[in-house]
C-alpha cells in the first residue's frame, strides 16, 4: 500500500503529460504545429486553430497563435479573448471559418482563480487533520 499510492499518482501524472504533448497527433484536424511543417499541403483542408484575438475589425479578425497570425471573418470577440477556430485553410494565413468558439478573457482566467481557491481549501483541510513530523519525515494523524 505504501508503494501503490505513489505509483498510481506517478502513473496519473505521466498520462496527463502524455495527453498534453500528444493531443495534436490524435486530433482529427491538423493544428498550428502540423500546418507549420508543410503549409502548402494543408491549404484547402480543414484545420483547428487555438489562439488569442489580436484585433477585431469590420472586415477581419486576427487570431494570434504561438507562431503565426491568422485572419478570419469578423466575430463578436474582443482583444485578448481566447478562440478555437475550425475552418478551411486558405492562402496568406486566412481561414474560412465553419465554427468558432469564443472564451471571454475574464471567464478564461477565472478558471485558474477558482482552481487556486480549491487548492488552498484542499491544503487547509489536509493540514487540519494531519501534521508533518520532521524527525520521522512523515505525516502523522492529528490529535
Amino acid at each position: 500500500m505504501r508503494v501503490l499510492v505513489p505509483l498510481l499518482a506517478l502513473l496519473m501524472l505521466s498520462l496527463c503529460i502524455y495527453s498534453y504533448f500528444e493531443l495534436e497527433h490524435h486530433s482529427p484536424f491538423p493544428g498550428v504545429g502540423k500546418i507549420e511543417s508543410d503549409y502548402r499541403f494543408y491549404v484547402g483542408k480543414r484545420v483547428l486553430i487555438l489562439g488569442t484575438v489580436k484585433s477585431s475589425g469590420e472586415d477581419a479578425c486576427i487570431i494570434s497563435t504561438d507562431s503565426h497570425d491568422f485572419a478570419i471573418a469578423p466575430i463578436p470577440a474582443k482583444f485578448g479573448d481566447k478562440v478555437e477556430v475550425l475552418g478551411v485553410l486558405e492562402e496568406n494565413h486566412r481561414i474560412a471559418t465553419e465554427k468558432v468558439l469564443v472564451y471571454e478573457r475574464l471567464n478564461y482566467y477565472s478558471i485558474f482563480l477558482r482552481s487556486s481557491m480549491g487548492v488552498v481549501l484542499l491544503v487547509w483541510f489536509f493540514f487540519r487533520n494531519w501534521r508533518f513530523e520532521i524527525r520521522r519525515f512523515k505525516f502523522m494523524g492529528g490529535d
